[in-house]
Formats: C-alpha cells, sequence, structure tokens
C-alpha cells in the first residue's frame, strides 16, 4: 500500500488505512511524517518502511504484534539488536541496507522466513537456524558455507555470487524449491544431486544458455519456472531438451516484493 505518501499523511491514515484490513499486504512508510502516524492504525502484522529512519525511531512508533516486516535503502541502519525485542516477527526482510552485517541479532527471533538484498557482509547467518524460506542477493563470504545447514530451508533462492563463492547446498535436505539465477548453471558440473528439489526457478534468463546442468543438479524436478528480464522474449520450447518430461513455464518476470 504505497499511496499513502501522495496524501496528507494524517488525514489518510485516519480516514483510508485505520478501515482497512491488512492481513495480506504490506503497509509502506516512507516518510516521517507516516512514520508517526503509523500507531493511529493500531494493530499492522506486515509493515515495510523504507528510507533514513533510526531503528530506535522505528521501534518506538511500532504497533504491538508485527509479524513481518521489511526495512529497505536505510543507510543508518547498522546494529540489528533492538528488532530481538520484536517477539512477534516471523519474518524479516532487509533490502539496501548497506551498513547491516551482523545478523545473530535475529537468532533467538525463530524466524520463519528471511530476504536480504544489498546489504553488507554477512555475518551470523548460519546461527538462524529455524528458517524455511531464505533469499540471498548479497555477498557471503564463506558462500554457501555460511548457509543456516541446521535449518529446516524447503525454499532457497541464491544470486550467483553466493554460488561462485563455494560450498554445496547438499546439506538441506527439507529443500523442495531452488531459485538461482541462469549462470549458476556452470557452477554445477560435479556438484551433488538436489533430490528433494521439485521447483526450480531460474532468472536472468537469456536465451542463450545451456540449463542442462540443472536438470541434473535437480533429477526428481517436477516444474521449472524460467524467468526473463523485462526486454527479454523467451522460447520456453528451446529449453525443452534440458527438461525432459518437465513442465516449463515462463511466468512474468516482477521484483519480488520483500
Amino acid at each position: 500500500m504505497r499511496a499513502w505518501d501522495r496524501f496528507d499523511q494524517g488525514v489518510y491514515a485516519d480516514e483510508v488505512l485505520a478501515h482497512m484490513d491488512s492481513q495480506d499486504f504490506f503497509i509502506s512508510v516512507s516518510s516521517p511524517e507516516a512514520l508517526c502516524a503509523l500507531p493511529r492504525l493500531g494493530h499492522r502484522p506486515r509493515l515495510s518502511i523504507e528510507g533514513t529512519h533510526d531503528l530506535q525511531d522505528i521501534m518506538h512508533i511500532l504497533p504491538e504484534g508485527v509479524q513481518k516486516i521489511g526495512l529497505a535503502e536505510n543507510p543508518l541502519l547498522h546494529d540489528l539488536r533492538p528488532l530481538a525485542a520484536l517477539r512477534s516477527l516471523d519474518r524479516v526482510g532487509l533490502m539496501m541496507c548497506p551498513e547491516v552485517g551482523d545478523l545473530s541479532p535475529l537468532a533467538d527471533l525463530g524466524l520463519d522466513e528471511l530476504y536480504l538484498h544489498g546489504v553488507g557482509r554477512i555475518s551470523g547467518l548460519d546461527r538462524l537456524s529455524t528458517l524455511r524460506y531464505l533469499t540471498v542477493s548479497s555477498e557471503l563470504p564463506g558462500g554457501l558455507r555460511d548457509l543456516p545447514h541446521a535449518a529446516p530451508l524447503t525454499h532457497l533462492s541464491l544470486d550467483a555470487g553466493v554460488l561462485s563463492a563455494g560450498g554445496l547446498l547438499s546439506a538441506l535436505p527439507a529443500l523442495t524449491r531452488l531459485g538461482v539465477p541462469a549462470r549458476a548453471a556452470a557452477c554445477c558440473p560435479g556438484a551433488p544431486e538436489l533430490p528433494g528439489v521439485e521447483s526450480l526457478w531460474v532468472f536472468d534468463i537469456q536465451g542463450t544458455e545451456d540449463l542442462a546442468p540443472l536438470a541434473r543438479l535437480c533429477p526428481n524436478v517436477r516444474t521449472v519456472r524460467l524467468l526473463t528480464p523485462l526486454a527479454v522474449t523467451l522460447d520456453k520450447t528451446a529449453y525443452a531438451s534440458d527438461f525432459p518430461g518437465v513442465e516449463v513455464l515462463t511466468p512474468r518476470s516482477r521484483p519480488f516484493a520483500f
């Protein structure tokens, strides 16, 4: 819900948002005025807070019972320890927060899902042992070795930088859905199979890649979704031979909402 910033913040909070059920979407806050008006909305389980805001100011204004929070484009954000007080959280998204590195303060929250994009050099991810959904589009110094291998991960999405840094995915026995960039196929030869993966998402497809190594990596895959940059038109039949007997789909690409 991003219309808030186009209207008087207080009036929009009182006359529109306060009367809306936002169980299924994120209320997005970016301006200081909208942040100050947030308590007027009462309980809101999903919040996205964008821009340069001090985390302590955010904490003072958050309604009780927040379950899913996204923090974006915030160069001030670095110390995540205040978030440890939000015991109701089950999902955290951090996007374009370059000073964030240490994730260990989140370890005791029992998070179900974590989304990381454009943050600093990550440490402490291996301590988040309850995660089932994980997206990492940021540098992991140890590559796949830094993943929380003790976590019951079922859904995992990684960018090429993480894959090229080394390590193996084979220690994730609960994994059923994997998302990787097309160029990750070059990292697959010789890697142990992932027999539990049934759904494979391949993004940044240009139309000329050999994806057969991904088929060998995921021998029991049932559905493959090929996502392209918006300017690329893809003929999915060109990949039928890479994934024999598998349903290949080409859904419209869109930015991931965290």
